[in-house]
C-alpha cells in the first residue's frame, strides 16, 4: 500500500535528475557530480535499511531516484572524457558489462540477505556502504584526458588532424 507512492516519488526524482545531470555536467567536473550522486544514493539506500516509517521510505525513494536517474548519462559522459572516440565503444561495453554483473550480484545478495535474516536490511547496509566507498573512489579521477571541445575549436583541430593524448588501452 505504501510502496506505490514511494515508487512514484522515486520515479519523479529520476526524471528530474535525468534532465538536470546534463546541465551540471556542462559546468562541473564529472567526478564531483558523481561523488554527490553516490552520496545521495548511499543515504537513500541506508535509509531503506533503517527506516521504519512512510516518510523515511518516501525520502529514500526520492534520493535513490535522483541517483538512478543520472547514472546512465553520468557514466557515458565520464567514460567519454577518459577514452578516445576510437576506443569508446569498447570502454562503454566493458563498463556496462560490469554494471550488469553488479546488478545481478546485487539481486543475489538481496535474496541471500532475506533468506538468512528474514529481511533485506543487511543487503541494503552493504549496498549503502559500497556507495559510500564509491563516493570517495570517484574523487581519485584526474583531469579529463579528452576535455569537451566546442564549436570552431573542434572543427579547426579536426581539419588539422590534431589529436589529444592517448588514453589507457583496453586491450
Amino acid at each position: 500500500r505504501e510502496i506505490t507512492p514511494a515508487v512514484t516519488k522515486g520515479r519523479a526524482a529520476s526524471w528530474i535528475s535525468r534532465f538536470g545531470i546534463g546541465i551540471l555536467l556542462d559546468r562541473i567536473h564529472a567526478k564531483y557530480i558523481a561523488s554527490g550522486i553516490f552520496l545521495v544514493s548511499a543515504v537513500g539506500t541506508l535509509m531503506i535499511a533503517v527506516s521504519g516509517n512512510s516518510a523515511g521510505i518516501y525520502l529514500a525513494a526520492i534520493l535513490l531516484g535522483l541517483g538512478l536517474g543520472s547514472e546512465a548519462d553520468l557514466i557515458t559522459f565520464t567514460v567519454s572524457r577518459y577514452y578516445p572516440a576510437e576506443a569508446l565503444s569498447r570502454a562503454m561495453g566493458a563498463v556496462w558489462i560490469f554494471w550488469a554483473w553488479g546488478n545481478g550480484i546485487g539481486v543475489f545478495l538481496a535474496s541471500l540477505s532475506y533468506d538468512l535474516t528474514g529481511d533485506y536490511s543487511l543487503a541494503f547496509l552493504l549496498f549503502g556502504g559500497l556507495a559510500l566507498l564509491s563516493t570517495v573512489l570517484i574523487l581519485q579521477l584526474g583531469p579529463y584526458t579528452y576535455p569537451v571541445r566546442h564549436g570552431a575549436d573542434n572543427a579547426k583541430n579536426a581539419s588539422r588532424g590534431l589529436r589529444q593524448r592517448e588514453a589507457p588501452s583496453l586491450h
